[in-house]
């Protein structure tokens, strides 16, 4: 009983003990631990052994994780998984599991393009959707410098545009004239 994993093995039939070695299947996420003679997995199965009655082997895995990092310089990267849960970068996180990334620009930046090296997703805009985690993952988010704000000068009422004259009478406006 391969427990829900792997490929199907040949069944063993007339045999007086368990083959001196046994499978080893593979399956995707997951490392195979051995055999088991019950259900439980409590009691694991020796090769060689002898056996008198029909016997099940219970395969034990168990899964892969995977560290996955971010990095946002300029900005954060919040990551949830598919249940809603914060997820803290650098991590291990189990195989198949759904991780949503959002970034979010500091101050005088926007967010402009995301690096991946790992699990490919999907992006849309500063959102990044892995499905299903299947490998060590690498999520940077990319973030731009705003364009600098344009400053104007209006002189105060009275006040002439004459050399020397003293500009700490001067209202500093932006481009918006605020």
């Amino acid at each position: 009983d391969l427990n829900g994993h792997g490929d199907a093995i040949a069944e063993v039939t007339n045999a007086t003990a368990l083959p001196e070695e046994l499978p080893t299947p593979t399956a995707d996420g997951y490392t195979f631990v051995g055999w088991y003679t019950n259900k439980d997995l409590t009691e694991e199965a020796i090769a060689g052994t002898d056996i008198s009655d029909n016997t099940t082997l219970y395969a034990k895995w168990t899964i892969n994780k995977y560290n996955v990092t971010t990095t946002a310089q300029y900005g954060s990267i919040a990551i949830v998984d598919g249940e809603g849960n914060l997820v803290q970068s650098n991590t291990e996180v189990p195989y198949g599991t759904k991780l949503v990334f959002t970034a979010t620009a500091n101050s005088g930046y926007k967010f402009s393009s995301w690096t991946v090296t790992g699990t490919i997703g999907t992006e849309n805009s500063n959102v990044y959707t892995i499905e299903s985690l299947d490998a060590e993952t690498s999520v940077r988010a990319n973030f731009t410098e705003t364009s600098s704000a344009t400053y104007s000068y209006k002189v105060k009422s009275g006040d002439t545009t004459a050399p020397g004259i003293n500009t700490s009478k001067y209202i500093t406006t932006n481009s918006d004239g605020e």
